[in-house]
């Protein structure tokens, strides 16, 4: 007999499986990421396929199959139309969500990270409708699940001195960051130079990784300033990160 569960997730994404099926990859609060099959999404009439939809929150009935998981049946709860009907937001979204399921795996349950995406795809259905604003708070998404999975060091202090990152630092391709003092002999260490062997971070990139790190996502970019030199350069420590993790 098939063994059935219930779990709250958010969609995160989904593709054609096989001729019928579709497969959407899910964020469960229960157990982490989960991959389930739709049988029959795409035959007319489907009372599943519209109901697990990208960028929605849902409660599932899940069929565990002996190698794949099943949908059995879906409760709809959240659908944040307001980020669903904005290509603006639904681009920074979809960086956000590829970074989660490329850092990711299956059955492994972090509650933490589950209640930041509801927190990010909460803020995103209310945000108003600005590009800059939705590439800032997908970027700012970003940077607190690198930092929540250990991937990004701690910007309040020197990786190297601990002296107090009070104004500018750098971010090693190793995720550290550290001071003007400690950044050439660091580079050489990890055998780069020149302008690949650090990212300069401004004190207002610095003071929103501290603030990610010390507080929830809303309360980080709450009256967050940042230049666009500074989105630019946060930008490139979270792809740096992404690809280092490939």
């Amino acid at each position: 007999m098939e063994q059935t569960y219930l779990v709250n997730a958010l969609v995160l994404d989904k593709n054609p499986w096989r001729e019928n099926d579709t497969r959407v990859f899910l964020y469960t609060r229960e157990i982490g990421r989960l991959d389930l099959v739709v049988r029959g999404a795409k035959k007319l009439g489907s009372k599943l396929a519209g109901r697990l939809e990208p960028f929605c929150q849902a409660e599932i009935m899940v069929i565990a199959g002996r190698q794949l998981s099943y949908a059995g049946g879906v409760a709809t709860g959240q659908s944040y139309s307001r980020l669903n009907s904005d290509y603006d937001k639904l681009m920074a979204a979809g960086r956000v969500v590829a970074l989660v399921l490329r850092l990711t795996r299956e059955g492994v349950s972090d509650q933490a990270l589950y209640q930041l995406l509801v927190e990010y795809f909460t803020l995103s259905d209310q945000a108003v409708k600005r590009v800059v604003q939705a590439r800032f708070l997908a970027l700012a998404a970003q940077l607190k699940i690198l930092a929540a999975l250990g991937l990004i060091g701690d910007s309040h202090f020197c990786a190297s001195c601990a002296v107090s990152l009070r104004g500018n630092g750098w971010f090693l391709p190793s995720g550290e960051i550290v001071c003007r003092s400690c950044r050439p002999a660091l580079s050489q260490s990890n055998g780069l130079a020149g302008e690949q062997s650090s990212i300069e971070l401004g004190s207002t990139a610095i003071n929103l990784l501290q603030k990610l790190s010390d507080g929830s996502l809303e309360q980080a970019v709450r009256g967050c300033h940042l230049d666009k030199q500074g989105l630019l350069k946060l930008e490139q420590v979270a792809a740096t990160i992404s690809q280092n993790q490939q």
